[in-house]
């Protein structure tokens, strides 16, 4: 009879070759999985005397799990959702043991019978735009590279990763600037920037290595930037701002509230639409309200084959890339983005008619 296979080759096995070759994980979705294991095992050798070496399949016990979620929320106060995290990870590796070690089914129900917590769904919180504002301008004394930080997270509304694993292949400065952004599951799209931001990022390209795979945000070593050290860079922003406006500013604020601000203002811009008259969504507002309104007098129909009879056909800039969509710039965002570094005049709202 073949004996069992051990918890350290399976575990090994399951980080090095099923996660990154079966099922082709990323490295963070890889690396979020090897934490869960190590703050186990670190659980284990502190609340139950169990060195690293020793731990076996016969210690993932329902007790023992549920012991490790509730050491996660009081002794590394992490948040609920982070608990049911590491036990998703946990439950994901049990089931590959269940495939492929049948003898440690009954041990791996132990771990998947265990019920993740519900989570509150907090409110979503954002900025006013003379927020942002502020926000920018103290991003501009602290430097270009800061500035071009916070002026990408909040004009493109990427998630922090997704700005930190911005290579200088992935900016597109000619007009129509744009900036592709790989998120989730390895989605790729593509965000049209603003004038302004434009601006910004290309006099910050211009201080970095002319390589496509440099990172568009480095440390100080060089390195690419991390999701801490972007919030490191935020949250110093954040602070000089409070300071300077504590009735508009908050004391803390996390990358992901400019994602929602830059939602939340979009959203604002679009419910009163001010579109140039030539932008090609202003002339199929007019064509819209002509159809509604009629025409007195005109008996031969004058917009045959147009949008409004076929709704699969959408009106699409044709200098755009493919995949992405560009409005004009908000009327109400241009005076958030502050003057550049090496600038003697601030940045100036951008000319309605240069959106054709």
């Amino acid at each position: 009879m073949p004996t069992a296979r051990p918890f350290p080759d399976m575990l090994a096995k399951f980080l090095t070759a099923y996660l990154p070759v079966t099922r082709a994980c990323s490295r963070n979705t890889i690396c979020a999985y090897r934490d869960a294991f190590t703050l186990f095992l670190r659980f284990m050798d502190q609340q139950a005397a169990t060195s690293p070496d020793k731990v076996s399949f016969t210690d993932f016990t329902t007790t023992n799990v549920t012991a490790f979620l509730g050491w996660l929320r009081t002794d590394r106060q992490c948040s609920t959702a982070t608990a049911n995290q590491r036990l998703a990870a946990l439950k994901s590796f049990f089931r590959y043991v269940q495939d492929q070690a049948p003898e440690q089914i009954a041990q791996a129900r132990q771990v998947l019978g265990v019920k993740a917590a519900q989570v509150a769904q907090p409110a979503i919180g954002y900025l006013p735009v003379e927020a942002v504002r502020v926000l920018l301008e103290c991003a501009t004394r602290r430097g270009l590279r800061d500035l071009a930080l916070v002026t990408t997270l909040y004009d493109t509304g990427a998630r922090v990763q997704e700005a930190c694993d911005l290579s200088i292949g992935d900016i597109h400065l000619d007009k129509p600037a744009s900036a592709t952004l790989t998120g989730k599951g390895r989605k790729t799209r593509i965000v049209p920037l603003t004038p302004q931001a434009a601006r910004i990022l290309t006099q910050h390209v211009r201080t970095r290595p002319d390589d496509p795979f440099e990172p568009v945000f480095a440390s100080r070593t060089g390195q690419r930037l991390g999701r801490a050290g972007a919030a490191y860079i935020l949250a110093e922003c954040a602070h000089a701002a409070h300071a300077e406006r504590p009735d508009l500013v908050p004391a803390k604020i996390s990358p992901h509230i400019l994602r929602h601000s830059k939602a939340m203002h979009q959203f604002g811009e679009r419910s009163q639409p001010d579109l140039h008259p030539r932008h090609p969504r202003a002339r199929l507002h007019r064509h819209d309200r002509d159809l509604r309104q009629g025409q007195p007098g005109d008996e031969t129909p004058s917009h045959r084959g147009s949008c409004r009879e076929n709704p699969r056909t959408k009106p699409v800039r044709p200098d755009l890339p493919a995949g992405s969509a560009r409005l004009a710039p908000p009327s109400h965002l241009t005076h958030c983005y502050a003057k550049t570094p090496g600038s003697n005049t601030p940045r100036t709202s951008p000319n309605p008619n240069n959106f054709t």
